[in-house]
């Protein structure tokens, strides 16, 4: 079993940026500590991941359930 630890710790993030979620719980931590902004781009390991998305931000989901193969899909843009 794992856990996400939200940390308030912000990095500078340039745009535009692929952002790869594995959970819904990154999902919550990550918008509650940046936010979203134009210009990036979210890609989700799976379709539950992709759901904890508000319907006003555009996910893509990673042909398989593997954060590779996440990296792999957006390199590919």
């Amino acid at each position: 079993m794992y856990r996400t630890v939200c940390s308030t710790h912000k990095v500078v993030l340039e745009k535009p940026w692929a952002i790869i979620f594995g959970a819904p719980s990154s999902v919550k931590c990550f918008l509650g500590v940046y936010g979203w902004e134009e210009g990036y781009h979210a890609v989700a390991i799976g379709k539950t991941t992709a759901k904890a998305f508000p319907s006003t931000i555009c996910v893509h989901i990673s042909p398989s359930p593997s954060f590779e193969e996440a990296v792999n899909f957006a390199k590919g843009w």
